[in-house]
């Protein structure tokens, strides 16, 4: 029942039936459009009222998930509904820290954080079809070793080793990726897991978050050494480093559909302020749908090393310059079980003999990867210079 219906003005909003449309006879194009213009006519639906045999079934269940209003606030299109819950946010962990002497020579020192917890928002729904951003299961943990080495009053080393993870997950007590509620509304060819995205314009929207059953696990190791070298007025420095990367990652971003209703389809073609989002759901005519289908989790895959060697020479007693290259090399991305596909613009597609075909990871010849690994010099050159013989004054380019 849409009679009372009215825009921010007070001004009553017509609903009309799109299975009326048709084109106007009379319509001008040299004349703007207006409604006594129209290019093409509706009918209203009789009183405003959407006949209950033209309900969508579909919307008809997925309105059973909305809430009734439990308040009224201000006039025309007033909020008529206020949601008053707790912000959960528990991650608990802990810091450790180790620092050892071996004599006088050798530091070792050990760092460590661990960080598990329940993270989300505010639902807005208490029921599966909450719109809000999902609660989400959140770890980290991550832990570094150093050793630092004074072999000799001109000559030190220092070892570095560390590793990071970090995992984001849905909450299985609220989203159970087993639950198939799209079948449950009565649409089909979708994904189990999520509740589908009706997105209503003006008003709350029904069902999960684009992303609401993302998942990832991401990892990265690092190995580094230094040795430097004092050697008269020369700081001559050695640096390696090495890492290595992977994230496994489960991103569906729509993956029990998503539907968006703007209300266009139950206005007056061209005529601002008429029909409703709302309206246009319940009719089951949704003017954008789309659906994400990822079967499987991703593993990437990726490596850096650099090398730097550098050179620090004291000119004068207030005037230091630093001379140094580096090599930096990159290995593109890779997929454990080579599941990255691209586009070749160059092989013929044999579907219509035309440029442009699909090519995969590690089939055919081809290799795991899609881009070169990326080889780079860094040189560099700097220096700093305290004019005045001052500690309080230093001028580094």
């Amino acid at each position: 029942d849409f009679s009372d219906l009215v825009d921010n003005a007070g001004e009553p909003i017509v609903i009309y039936d799109s299975l009326t449309t048709r084109p106007n006879p009379d319509f001008n194009p040299a004349q703007p459009l207006s409604t006594s213009n129209l290019q093409y006519l509706r009918d209203a639906f009789p009183g405003n009222l959407i006949p209950l045999e033209r309900m969508d079934p579909v919307a008809r269940r997925a309105l059973g998930y909305y809430p009734n209003p439990n308040a009224s606030v201000g006039p025309f299109l007033r909020n008529n509904f206020f949601a008053n819950a707790a912000e959960t946010n528990t991650p608990n962990g802990s810091v450790w820290k180790l620092d050892h002497n071996f004599g006088s020579r050798h530091k070792l020192t050990f760092n460590a954080r661990l960080s598990s917890g329940l993270d989300g928002a505010a639902p807005i729904f208490e029921n599966a079809a909450n719109p809000g951003a999902p609660r989400r299961q959140v770890s980290s943990r991550s832990a570094s070793f150093s050793e630092t080495f004074n072999i000799s009053p001109t000559l030190v080393n220092q070892f570095n080793l560390s590793a990071s993870y970090s995992a984001l997950a849905a909450d299985t007590s609220v989203i159970d990726s087993s639950v198939d509620y799209a079948a449950d509304l009565g649409l089909t060819g979708l994904q189990p897991g999520a509740f589908p995205r009706f997105e209503l314009g003006q008003y709350v929207d029904i069902g999960s978050q684009p992303g609401s059953l993302v998942r990832y696990q991401a990892a990265s190791y690092a190995l580094s050494d230094g040795l430097s070298v004092r050697f008269r007025k020369n700081n001559v420095k050695l640096n390696f480093y090495a890492s290595r990367g992977q994230v496994n990652s489960f991103r569906p971003r729509n993956p029990s559909g998503r539907f968006t209703f703007n209300g266009k389809l139950t206005s007056l073609p061209g005529i601002n302020n008429t029909g409703d989002p709302f309206a246009q759901l319940l009719l089951g005519l949704s003017d954008r749908a789309e659906q994400s289908i990822v079967v499987h989790p991703s593993y990437f895959r990726s490596e850096q090393y650099q090398l730097t060697a550098s050179d620090e020479y004291q000119m004068t007693p207030n005037f230091n310059a630093t001379v140094s290259l580096g090599l930096q090399i990159d290995t593109p991305r890779r997929d454990k079980y080579d599941r990255q596909s691209s586009l070749d613009l160059g092989l013929i597609n044999p579907a219509n003999n035309h440029p442009g075909a699909l090519v995969f990871a590690g089939q055919d010849g081809r290799p795991r990867t899609f881009s070169p690994t990326q080889a780079n010099w860094e040189p560099s050159i700097g220096w700093a210079w305290n004019p005045w013989g001052s500690r309080r004054t230093v001028i580094r380019g």
